[in-house]
């Protein structure tokens, strides 16, 4: 197995053991019916549960048990100046814990891990893992986009008028609220058929990627939401 492959096997097992406990919280949740606790990162409608914090541990712990030289890039605590970051020779792991964590506090089931390998400033690898639907999306750079082992691609729809969007409000940031509320309008205007939030970046690019979305608009996402996504799309075809 080459160092590529090793790395996407590992991404997808950390995924899948994150994508445990975030199922687990929101079994035991719906059935006791209590609500999580959860505090605000840089603003308001930030938040981050210890879900968030208890799935970037174990998936960082991981990684470093079999790859100790990596360099480590997170939403929760392993983020401070990516750029410099991602400029250390050798692999990166772009990580987010819980992409969609305003929906995992409200049970809502589309959440996702992200896990990407970046080497020379190039995402070589990527694994988003859906834990509610049971679906793990993969790509390794050449080698196509697989959705649970089976290869993926992107849709033939070339019309607004027969285009299913995938979209959301990432930043309240004034600047970028109104660029987001500018784009829904042009899109309504031009009578795109079917326009969606769904709360799940990474996610909603991987149903990009698998042909059930056409198009997925938002503004101001970070790299961790679409480091290994954004590699699944390209290797279906987008």
């Amino acid at each position: 197995m080459d160092d590529v492959a090793s790395r996407l096997t590992l991404a997808e097992a950390c995924a899948r053991t994150a994508g445990q406990l975030i199922l687990q919280s929101i079994v035991e949740r719906m059935a006791s019916q209590e609500g999580t606790t959860f505090r605000t990162k840089s603003s308001p409608v930030d938040p981050v549960t210890d879900v968030d914090l208890e799935c970037e541990r174990v998936i960082v712990s991981m990684i470093k048990a079999s790859f100790p030289a990596d360099t480590i890039i997170a939403e929760e605590g392993h983020n401070e100046d990516v750029q410099a970051q991602l400029a250390i020779p050798g692999y990166a792991w772009v990580i987010d814990p819980i992409d969609g964590t305003r929906n995992f506090i409200h049970c809502l089931p589309n959440v996702s891990v992200s896990i990407g390998v970046v080497h020379a400033g190039e995402t070589v690898a990527g694994a988003v893992y859906a834990p509610v639907f049971g679906e793990m999306y993969t790509a390794t750079k050449g080698r196509g986009a697989l959705l649970n082992s089976q290869p993926i691609r992107v849709s033939a729809v070339r019309e607004l008028c027969a285009a299913a969007i995938g979209t959301d409000i990432n930043s309240r940031e004034p600047k970028l609220l109104d660029m987001t509320l500018g784009g829904w309008r042009e899109l309504l205007l031009a009578n795109a058929q079917n326009v969606r939030i769904r709360g799940s970046a990474a996610l909603e690019l991987c149903s990009v990627a698998a042909g059930r979305l056409d198009v997925h608009y938002e503004e101001g996402l970070d790299i961790w939401d679409v480091a290994a996504a954004m590699l699944i799309v390209r290797e279906a075809g987008g």
